[in-house]
């Protein structure tokens, strides 16, 4: 995932997520998103990050994506990886 506006790089989609935290730590930034409304229904900040409806994504520390941001958000396609919730198995052909 990266920064859409600092440029895609290719054939990424592009979604725009709800920033609710940054994290700037040296080499990279660290921003988390909101993927569902359910994800910040909770009345505590901290709680709000740590949802499982949180998206977390390395991003390049050019980026500009700030807290409150409605972020454009490049994602890879060729890069996700998806695994059997009961079995652990990947589902990568």
């Amino acid at each position: 995932m990266s920064d859409a506006a600092l440029g895609t790089g290719g054939s990424a989609a592009v979604i725009s997520l709800p920033i609710r935290l940054r994290e700037e730590l040296g080499s990279e930034v660290q921003v988390h998103a909101a993927i569902r409304t359910a994800a910040h229904a909770g009345a505590d900040a901290a709680d709000e990050v740590r949802s499982p409806s949180t998206l977390i994504a390395k991003m390049a520390p050019q980026t500009a994506i700030a807290v409150g941001d409605l972020a454009p958000i490049a994602v890879d396609c060729s890069q996700l990886h998806f695994f059997d919730p009961e079995t652990g198995t990947s589902l990568r052909r």
